[in-house]
């Protein structure tokens, strides 16, 4: 894995910092999308969708965990089609309510409030995932 990375990333060290330095700072972000007005009024929006489909979640971590526990009990070809239905509500419900733009728009917001003391580090993320995509694209080639 170490290897891998080395090709995708370069430098482990610069790698390695940068991506810690990001993933910590979801704990500064996320929980100020999850209390923004806008984003809970989509999540609202987004609960009533799926009770006309029959199910009663407040946001979509929680349909995942009951898909998730769901899963354990039942018989493979029920699961299946339980996901399905689950899953296609879902997504016709965050289309319907635009919440993944609007949770996307709520995340570049705040994200962007920490760039004074953290945008270096973000820069640097963004700068070395851009270059890996880049050589993972060489690595393995066109796709048809």
């Amino acid at each position: 894995m170490a290897e891998s990375e080395k090709k995708l990333y370069g430098d482990p060290r610069e790698w390695f910092r940068a991506e810690k330095t990001a993933g910590h700072l979801r704990a500064l972000y996320v929980p100020r999308v999850l209390a923004d007005q806008r984003f809970s009024a989509a999540q609202n929006a987004w609960s009533r969708c799926m009770k006309r489909f029959g199910y009663d979640y407040e946001d979509p971590g929680a349909s995942r965990q009951s898909a998730v526990a769901q899963s354990d009990r039942a018989a493979e070809p029920k699961v299946f089609e339980a996901e399905r239905k689950l899953a296609v509500a879902d997504a016709t419900c965050a289309k319907d309510t635009d919440l993944r733009a609007i949770g996307e728009e709520r995340e570049s917001h705040y994200v962007a409030q920490l760039r004074d003391r953290y945008g270096e580090a973000l820069d640097t993320y963004l700068r070395l995932q851009h270059q890996a995509l880049d050589r993972a694209k060489k690595i393995v080639g066109p796709r048809a």
